[in-house]
């Protein structure tokens, strides 16, 4: 008999994908509530920046994202997350760098890597704390590599590894639920 082909999820520890898999559905659920949320609420949070057109790309996203979680397809959905990251990296750099322009035009900066890798949209979508760096949202290792993208400086991920970074990524959201809310 043929050995069967081994998948990249055959290289995570089960009860960890098989746990996300299991609260897919309530995964989706809560991150529907949290995009409504930012909807409403996010162009309470940036001065210079219209958010109109990041909100567009984000519901896109998210509507796609919550469709492959709920078919159970858990890589193409944190594919579908990088993609949200970006769109919040892109807003926050575009926040910073305006509002640099007009207080203080011509100075020369150096920032952190992650600078920009955690503003209010993703907060808010991943543990629900819509606060710029929040406390609650600090991935270590990182759910996804600079900028959101898959690709984190060094070699190329594996499947293995993109599945795992996978896992993480909704553990995250899943302790996110199960936490108590701060008052």
């Amino acid at each position: 008999m043929p050995e069967q082909p081994r998948s990249p999820a055959d290289d995570v520890p089960r009860t960890t994908l098989d746990f996300v898999r299991e609260r897919a559905g309530e995964l989706a659920e809560v991150l529907e509530t949290r995009a409504e949320r930012i909807r409403r609420e996010l162009a309470r949070h940036y001065t210079h920046t219209p958010v109109e057109g990041f909100q567009a790309r984000f519901c896109e996203l998210h509507a796609r994202h919550v469709r492959e979680l709920r078919a159970g397809r858990i890589a193409p959905a944190h594919g579908v997350l990088g993609g949200i990251h970006d769109v919040s990296f892109e807003l926050e750099w575009k926040e910073f760098w305006t509002d640099q322009e007009i207080s203080n035009p011509g100075a020369i900066y150096e920032l952190a890597d992650d600078a920009f890798t955690r503003g209010p949209l993703i907060c808010a979508y991943m543990v629900g704390d819509m606060r710029s760096r929040s406390p609650r949202y600090d991935p270590d290792p990182p759910c996804l590599g600079p900028q959101g993208s898959w690709q984190e400086p060094g070699p190329p991920r594996t499947p293995a590894q993109k599945v795992q970074a996978a896992a993480r990524c909704y553990g995250l959201i899943l302790e996110s639920i199960d936490a108590p809310r701060p008052e």
